[in-house]
């Protein structure tokens, strides 16, 4: 937090009109969750937009199934954390959902979207509804057992759902003239279980489970992984049209194989997928002048899995080894 305020200098955050969430996964928000709260209403633009990545239509749940296992490993409740709300309490916030096949506008630049796509694959789908209700059922045991804070925190979080659509007028964001390529590829060629290896981080994403019943951690620790899994899958693909930058939040080399076709070949600046722990498809995947991995110290040893598919090992750089790295 402190590194993002000095990069953004005193009258930074009045100059940030849009909020990019990347995918559901708490460490993914949660920052900005934090650099809300923290601010006062005279520091912030007068209005923010927070985009994010397209619900499904059966899968709505997503973002407060993550919310709600989020806050109750912290032992605080839902509003606290609440990202949306958190901004909308200080200032005016419009939701922002996007898919494939748009384009939006942020800094200055026009950005388009490769991925999700507004309609998952079914097998993508299916796994992100699994996990959701793993959740919930995870939610129904602990409350059975005399706690009921998961199904408090997961009742709590759906009071508030995120848009699963664009507003009609004045959002910024709209669908492309010209289309992008169909995604290629069958239906299930998107698997649930992924490269990266979160059963590699006991107990899970969460380094601390002492306010969860002891006798539910290791179910809580893997429901809480599979959700991650399938959040990775819903990741946010995009780059701005001068070709400057392009982002792969946490997505998964079969994501980025069907997202990538049609898309440019070369970028200045590209932030690596998943903190740089997994390969990349060297047919598709986009050379880049600088390629940053957005990494700490538990991703550092997998980075060898992006700089070999990569193959441009001079350019790719990681935070884990030389810490906050700004492109103007």
């Amino acid at each position: 937090m402190k590194a993002l305020r000095t990069v953004l200098r005193p009258d930074g955050l009045r100059r940030l009109g849009t909020l990019i969430v990347s995918h559901f996964d708490a460490d993914h928000w949660a920052g900005l969750q934090l650099l809300g709260a923290k601010a006062k209403p005279s520091e912030l633009a007068p209005a923010v937009r927070i985009a994010y990545p397209r619900l499904p239509d059966r899968a709505p749940d997503t973002f407060a199934a993550e919310l709600a296992l989020f806050e109750t490993v912290k032992g605080t409740g839902v509003r606290p954390l609440d990202l949306v709300n958190t901004w909308r309490e200080r200032t005016k916030i419009t939701p922002l959902p996007l898919y494939r096949e748009m384009v939006f506008e942020a800094v200055g630049r026009q950005w388009r979207v490769l991925w999700p796509p507004r309609e998952l694959p079914p097998h993508q789908l299916a796994a992100l509804i699994g996990a959701v209700q793993d959740v919930e059922q995870l939610a129904k045991t602990l409350a059975a057992a005399g706690d009921s804070t998961l199904k408090d925190n997961l009742e709590a979080a759906r009071e508030s759902p995120l848009p699963r659509d664009p507003p009609e007028e004045g959002g910024g964001a709209w669908p492309e003239s010209e289309a992008l390529p169909s995604l290629p590829g069958p239906d299930n060629d998107i698997e649930e279980e992924q490269s990266y290896d979160h059963d590699s981080e006991p107990p899970g994403r969460f380094p601390d489970l002492g306010k969860i019943p002891g006798e539910h951690r290791a179910e809580f620790a893997r429901v809480s992984r599979r959700l991650a899994r399938a959040n990775n899958n819903l990741s946010l693909i995009f780059y701005d049209l001068k070709q400057h930058l392009i982002a792969y939040g946490d997505a998964n080399e079969p994501v980025l194989r069907r997202a990538l076709v049609g898309s440019p070949s070369h970028f200045r600046v590209a932030l690596a997928p998943h903190h740089g722990t997994v390969p990349v498809p060297s047919v598709v995947f986009p050379a880049a002048d600088a390629c940053v991995s957005q990494a700490g110290k538990c991703h550092r040893q997998r980075w060898c899995r992006h700089v070999e598919s990569h193959g441009q090992e001079r350019s790719c750089v990681n935070t884990a080894d030389v810490g906050t790295i700004s492109f103007w």
